[in-house]
């Protein structure tokens, strides 16, 4: 579903972030050579976007700077939650922005503490460095208008909300050639929108991706014509990241996003290994400057990018450095790895290492373990499975897990699910559907979910109902998971199982009911407000790892 702003409705939605500062070494603090701060941030750029797409300027930021593909993001993985922990070096729980439509002078949770000025917000960058610097150049450029509403308008010199990547950049390049700001904040908009509407991992979201890489280019060319590279800490990050056509929830695929810094002082090629977040954005950019930060900031300043500054002490094991294995056919959109295979058997295929590890593998759901099979070469699969996968170096495992859900169905006949569409309109939750017009004839698929799906005339403002009947061999408690943007719900036997209505991003809620053995109906409804959109369904049962709920166990009566 799309962001709302305050002021208006966006319907671009990637987000690139620049924020510059300015600070020389002094008696009380800051680190030599630093004179600005840019701060980049990408909405809905995940380090998958960065690893697939031609990314020229942010592949130099890596190679000069320090870098993690693995920072997160705040819950929930919305926008304005985000960007206010950006700015706020705080989350949700402090500043009291849990979603794109929190108004800071009407809160529903008000801030820990605020700061004065015209909204009372939370303590934010501008704030801070207004203070410590009261004739500091601070502004701001953003394409989402949403931003807006997260600083303070009197701490600010300069602020603009754009409508274009090429406005937004354009307005970028100028404030820093005319103004050499202390602190700026630029914002761009459209990869988030192509995560929307074509899919996070789709060949377009990558297009987005490049063509919002060459408007950081112009940005940062601004600062070579300036003469203010060589004083100036960059920092690129994004919001969030997307699963499907949306996000919100709380995956991998969401929460992941890449933080990158390049600057005076900043280690060449590192891989910074402590765990980063959003919140610690602010809190880096006031420990480069010298700044004092608020007592109520939570965040930490990521101080092992920096030369003369080691990793600290106390960082406990991670996986996420050395890549998992990757599992063909590869997932996308809200589709995972693995595929629904009817009438042909599918073959598993993993790239060998060559990084001096292993892949060892499980077909049943499990953990990989020291004493899991270990993958050489691709081979054929007689029926479902669910595969999970990761690299070891000896016994030790090195990597994240890797999952991909792989469905057989030897005979189509009499096998699948039968699914209506119907118009909606002003949607905030789950229809009446006796009220609605059904779109066109019932239809017949093999899973519940959106990935494929074709919405008639371009509408995309409807719901959908899913009526199939679930085969039950071994009895006892069976959970149902339904992902979804926007509201849905699964009943069992006309009962209601997973309550996942109302409008949202991706979210996954689930529920359990106790089955005999025997057929039993499944009914799912689903609906989408506009804009992002994505249904998925998953179960579990008695020695039965969680995999999606496909026509190998369902029937149409």
């Amino acid at each position: 579903m799309y962001r709302v702003g305050i002021l208006k409705k966006i319907f671009l939605p990637v987000v690139v972030s620049v924020t510059l500062f300015t600070s020389c070494k002094k008696e009380g603090g800051g680190l030599d050579g630093i004179e600005h701060v840019l701060v980049i941030g990408i909405d809905a750029l995940s380090p998958n976007g960065i690893a697939n797409s031609h990314t020229p300027n942010i592949d130099a930021l890596i190679r000069e700077g320090a870098y993690t593909m693995n920072a997160r993001g705040v819950l929930p993985t919305s926008s304005g939650p985000n960007w206010a922990s950006v700015l706020m070096g705080a989350g949700p729980e402090q500043h009291g922005i849990t979603g794109n439509d929190s108004d800071p002078l009407e809160p529903e949770l008000p801030p820990l503490v605020s700061a004065d000025g015209t909204k009372k917000l939370f303590p934010t960058i501008f704030k801070v460095i207004r203070k410590a610097e009261p004739h500091a150049e601070l502004g701001t450029v953003h394409q989402w208008d949403g931003v807006g509403i997260y600083y303070e308008p009197e701490h600010l010199d300069y602020a603009r909300s754009t409508e274009t990547l090429k406005e937004t950049a354009a307005l970028a390049a100028q404030y820093i050639e005319e103004k050499r700001p202390r602190y700026f904040f630029v914002h761009f908009d459209d990869v988030d929108q192509a995560g929307h509407s074509f899919g996070h991992g789709s060949e377009t979201y990558y297009k987005a991706v490049a063509e919002v890489d060459t408007y950081v280019g112009e940005v940062l060319q601004a600062l070579e014509r300036t003469g203010m590279a060589s004083k100036t800490l960059v920092i690129l990050t994004a919001d969030h990241g997307g699963i499907g056509n949306g996000h919100g929830g709380n995956t991998p695929e969401e929460l992941t996003i890449p933080f990158i810094m390049r600057g005076p002082g900043v280690k060449r090629n590192y891989q910074i290994i402590e765990s980063v977040n959003t919140v610690d954005n602010s809190p880096t950019v006031a420990f480069a400057l010298g700044v004092p930060v608020p007592e109520a900031w939570v965040g930490w300043p990521v101080r092992s990018a920096f030369e003369g500054y080691d990793e600290p002490a106390e960082i406990y094991g991670t996986k996420s450095f050395i890549k998992a294995p990757r599992i063909y056919p590869v997932g996308k959109h809200f589709n995972p790895s693995g595929g629904l295979y009817i009438s042909e058997k599918p073959l598993l295929k993993m790239d060998v290492p060559t990084d001096g590890t292993q892949i060892r593998y499980t077909l049943d759901g499990s953990a990989p373990h020291s004493g899991a099979n270990i993958y050489t070469a691709p081979f054929e699969l007689d029926s479902s499975v669910v595969v999970k996968a990761s690299k070891f170096k000896g016994d030790k495992e090195v990597s994240n897990i890797q999952t991909a859900y792989f469905r057989v169905l030897d005979n189509p006949e009499g096998r699948g699910i039968l699914a209506k569409y119907y118009y909606g309109k002003n949607l905030e939750k789950l229809p009446n559907f006796d009220s609605l017009s059904q779109v066109g004839k019932t239809f017949t698929t093999y899973e519940i979910t959106s990935e494929g799906l074709t919405f008639p005339n371009g509408v995309d403002q409807l719901a959908m109902v899913f009526t199939t009947y679930f085969e039950v061999e071994v009895p006892g408690e069976y959970t149902f998971f339904v992902s979804s943007d926007d509201g849905s719900k699964l009943f069992v036997n006309n009962f209601e199982v997973v309550n996942n209505d109302g409008n949202h991003g991706v979210r996954e809620e689930k529920g359990s009911v106790e089955l005999k053995k025997g057929r039993h109906k499944i009914e799912v409804q689903w609906y989408n407000s506009g804009g992002g959109y994505g249904l998925y369904t998953f179960f579990k049962g008695p020695n039965i790892p969680k995999q999606v709920l496909s026509s190998d166990r369902l029937y149409l009566k």
